[in-house]
């Protein structure tokens, strides 16, 4: 197959951690064409277009002779303006925020009609991963959202201390903690000098303290089925169990409830064309629903000793071969 990805920065990948550049490596062994493409470079020419760098095999042998953590050009790019209808797929895995440039990249990869697009963008504009776990209302905590700091405050006060969120980041950006004993710090800075209309939307959650010693389970799902799972634990300066915060991995095996949690979101993901998704459980509770570009298919492979083409993102190409 051809496939395409759409994706930040190549020479910001980590190697040892990328779920993209392991999806990069899999498709390469497999014998598939492989392309690149920064989200910034698509283009609608009658139909969807973007500046594509082909990584061709001398690509890939000089990421495993060099000894650079971050993926490297072993020479000046050769950059082909390509209609995306030419791949067979196209793989959206720009990291948020879901600003306005993903919005539209999302749109157009929309207008695609060959070539699969993988995740739905579609799913990505309509589903955003913190707020479609209300899709889910006996899996999840006490969680409402809002930009009403009285209705923060009452909801507080019924629950205790709190967990806020913006919904448009990741890794743990912007998450911090809400009690009685910062409240009055928090309505300081929360914005209500602002104009009201540049005010977002926060989500607020109860908080379970034993996400400080437990951490939370990343599930990863492929096609409808769970495929993976490790445990992510916060360090211990810190609440946050996201590897990109801080914090540490290990080994998992899904429990009962998980695996409950999963079959119930199968359906779901199968019918708004999520292939691949990053599902985030604390205790026995759903708290988002990753699909933009769900990572830890590398953490995941490594600690389960997974190798060749038991590893997930050799799962993920075989589900949509």
């Amino acid at each position: 197959m051809r496939l395409a990805f759409v994706a930040d920065e190549l020479t910001s990948f980590i190697k040892n951690h990328d779920s993209t550049w392991a999806l990069m490596q899999a498709g390469f062994e497999l014998g598939h064409e492989i392309f690149y493409s920064h989200l910034s470079d698509l283009s609608v020419l009658g139909e969807p277009h973007a500046n594509c760098i082909r990584l061709d095999e001398e690509f890939f042998q000089h990421q495993k002779s060099s000894a650079s953590s971050l993926l490297e050009f072993p020479a000046l790019p050769r950059t082909q303006h390509l209609s995306l209808e030419s791949f067979d797929k196209v793989f959206m895995r720009a990291d948020p925020p879901v600003d306005q440039q993903y919005v539209h990249a999302c749109q157009i990869l929309s207008l695609c009609k060959k070539a699969q697009v993988l995740n739905n963008p579609r799913a990505i504009l309509e589903h955003n991963e913190k707020l479609s776990i209300f899709n889910f209302p006996d899996l999840i905590l006490p969680t409402i959202v809002t930009t009403d700091l009285d209705e923060i405050n009452i909801f507080m006060q019924a629950h205790g201390t709190v967990v806020v969120k913006p919904l448009d980041l990741m890794g743990g950006q912007g998450i911090f903690i809400l009690s009685a004993q910062n409240f009055h710090q928090f309505e300081t800075l929360s914005g209500r000098a602002i104009d009201k209309n540049s005010i977002k939307p926060l989500m607020i959650q109860k908080f379970l303290p034993e996400v400080k010693t437990n951490g939370d389970k990343r599930l990863i799902m492929v096609n409808g089925k769970l495929e993976g799972a490790l445990r992510r634990i916060p360090s211990q300066s810190d609440f946050r169990a996201n590897i990109a915060a801080g914090g540490t991995y290990a080994k998992y095996e899904p429990s009962v409830r998980d695996r409950e949690i999963c079959s119930n979101l199968s359906s779901f993901l199968i019918n708004n064309g999520i292939i691949l998704a990053g599902v985030d459980v604390i205790g026995d509770y759903l708290t988002e629903i990753n699909i933009t570009s769900p990572t830890c298919l590398q953490e995941i492979n490594r600690v389960n000793n997974w190798q060749a083409q038991d590893q997930l993102e050799y799962r993920v190409l075989e589900a949509i071969s």
